[in-house]
């Protein structure tokens, strides 16, 4: 029995060798110190009640567009197309949602409801209106409930553009999702992924067929650089709490 759990380790263990090998051999789309940028114009620190201190960046002049990154990132994911929407004449708001890049958590910790109050909170300082807020992955989650939660944030927005995105209920019929949460919460994919191999290929599985390597070597490096332990309320409520009934309020 032995022998035969060695031989099937070494198989998986070549096999994964093989697929990441894969992955390096594409091409990316865009030069690696464009993907390591991170976004341009002013930047802001707003101190909430609870001391949490939230990161925002905006550059541009014109109609405005908000963008919220996905978990586990920053507003860094934004920066090719906070370039593009800047030539298309617009006024960028980047936000850095709370216990995610240069924004902390303070003693209200994370969850939906709290980072919906600090969006609307940026959206107040900085004097959106009549915006298009976009949302990635669980950054539309917490675009959601800043939209339904947030009356004032909502008279700002005039649009809303999700991609990626979940309205909740995350672990249903999505047994990768499901796997995921419990091994982040207690710390096993970090120490999985900060390998290599297990990193490249676990990057490359997020961003689907035709993964560029680069980009998926920026995401890891910022996805193991978060306090993942400070995120598990959100993650807890992504897994269980659903908005889908709610959408039509929007």
């Amino acid at each position: 029995m032995a022998s035969i759990v060695a031989v099937v380790g070494v198989g998986a263990a070549v096999g994964a060798r093989r697929a990441a090998a894969e992955i390096r051999a594409n091409p990316d789309p865009f030069p690696e110190d464009v993907l390591r940028a991170d976004v341009v114009g002013d930047e802001h620190v707003l101190t909430r009640p609870d001391g949490t201190r939230i990161r925002t960046v905006v550059a541009g002049e014109g109609p405005d567009v908000v963008l919220l990154h996905g978990y586990g990132v920053s507003m860094r994911e934004w920066n090719v197309v906070q370039d593009r929407l800047l030539e298309l004449g617009h006024r960028v708001l980047c936000v850095d949602w709370r216990g995610h890049g240069g924004s902390t958590i303070g003693a209200d910790g994370i969850t939906p409801e709290v980072a919906a109050e600090d969006i609307e909170a940026a959206l107040a300082h900085h004097e959106v209106h009549d915006a298009v807020l976009v949302g990635h992955s669980t950054g539309g989650y917490v675009a959601i409930a800043t939209l339904l939660g947030q009356p004032a944030a909502r008279e700002r927005i005039r649009g809303l553009v999700l991609f990626a995105s979940l309205a909740g209920d995350a672990a249903v019929d999505a047994p990768q999702t499901a796997a995921q949460i419990p091994l982040i919460t207690s710390g096993v994919l970090q120490r999985l992924i900060a390998n290599d191999t297990a990193g490249l290929l676990f990057a490359a599985s997020i961003y689907g067929p035709g993964a560029p390597p680069v980009a998926c070597e920026v995401f890891l490096e910022e996805f193991l650089d978060q306090d993942h332990q400070a995120l598990v309320p959100l993650l807890q409520r992504l897994a269980t709490t659903s908005f889908y009934d709610r959408l039509g309020e929007i």
